[in-house]
This record gives C-alpha cells, sequence and structure tokens, in this order.
C-alpha cells in the first residue's frame, strides 16, 4: 500500500505541483490573490482518496478529485470571489509559506504536496499529515468548489408550507388503504 502512496505521489510531482509550473502567469494589475498562485495536492492511499486544487492568479480555480485527480483530468473550475482570495493570501501569506513551510503531525495517512508561487519566488514542500494552516486553505477551497453542487441542490424539489399539509394528507390516505 505505501509503494501505491509513493507511486502516486511521483506521479503527482511529475505531473502536477513538481512540474513546471506552466500555469502561473503573474498580472500586472487587478489580480485578486495578489499574484499568489498555489497548488495543493492532497493524497491518501489508504482511504483511496486523490485530490488537488490549483489557484491561479486571476483568482481562478481547478479542481481534480478521485480517478480525476489520478489521471489529470480537471473535474471542476470555478472562480474565488475577492474575499476569498484574499483570504487565501491571508492565510497563505500569513503562515509563511514560502520562507517556513507548514510542517504536518505525521498523524495519519494524508500527504500533501503543495506548490507555492509568486513572480519571484516558489515553494515546493510536502506536508504528512496535518498542520493547521493546510487545513484552513483544503476547507476554504472546498466551500469555494462546493458551488458545483449548486445545480443540483437547486433542482431538488423544496419543502414548501402549502404543500405540506397536502402531502400528509396524500400518504395518510394510502396507509388507510
Amino acid at each position: 500500500m505505501r509503494c501505491c502512496a509513493v507511486a502516486l505521489l511521483l506521479i503527482s510531482m511529475l505531473g502536477g505541483c513538481g512540474g513546471g509550473a506552466n500555469w502561473y502567469k503573474p498580472l500586472e494589475l487587478g489580480s485578486p490573490t495578489d499574484n499568489l498562485g498555489l497548488e495543493l495536492d492532497l493524497t491518501n492511499s489508504t482511504q483511496q482518496q486523490y485530490a488537488r486544487y490549483q489557484v491561479r492568479t486571476d483568482g481562478t480555480v481547478l479542481f481534480w478529485g478521485g480517478t480525476d485527480a489520478v489521471f489529470d483530468r480537471v473535474t471542476w473550475k470555478g472562480t474565488l470571489d475577492a474575499e476569498q482570495a484574499e483570504e487565501l493570501a491571508e492565510l497563505v501569506r500569513g503562515g509563511d509559506w514560502l520562507t517556513d513551510p507548514p510542517r504536518g503531525d505525521g498523524e495519519g495517512d494524508d500527504i500533501w504536496t503543495i506548490s507555492v508561487l509568486e513572480p519571484e519566488r516558489r515553494r515546493d514542500f510536502i506536508v504528512h499529515g496535518h498542520a493547521i494552516r493546510v487545513d484552513e486553505v483544503w476547507a476554504l477551497l472546498q466551500l469555494a468548489a462546493s458551488v458545483r453542487f449548486q445545480d443540483v441542490l437547486d433542482a431538488l424539489p423544496r419543502a414548501d408550507i402549502d404543500t405540506l399539509p397536502q402531502l400528509q394528507q396524500d400518504s395518510s390516505e394510502e396507509e388507510d388503504l
């Protein structure tokens, strides 16, 4: 099992985080992330969990999940709003990831391969287990990407106070039969 995790980690480093950052393009003006680029790659072979987020300087977020992460197929593409972009930059820069990256607690099987980019600097590192700032960035990106489920949620029937009594009456009539 560990061999599988190491192999997937190497694949992700060659094709994902560790590869050339040809996706990173600083903007002259108006970068919502203040020209911060981030790639966050999670591998947990025990739970068969594989995911990657990439945040570009224009606020675009790409997400790869499950087998899409393994086979490098983008699952979802969206955009951080201004508040999310500012919070992400604060978490990464405030956590000093470019000079003193987070260290994991070594607990569990999570392996985070992370690349942080700015116009004149780049830092690649690996975190084993959990680190508070990594967990906070992960939660922020998960929340931002949750909009991909909005169409499904919007299509679900809505509870309505006027139809609820009718539905209850219909179900009680069926029980009487």
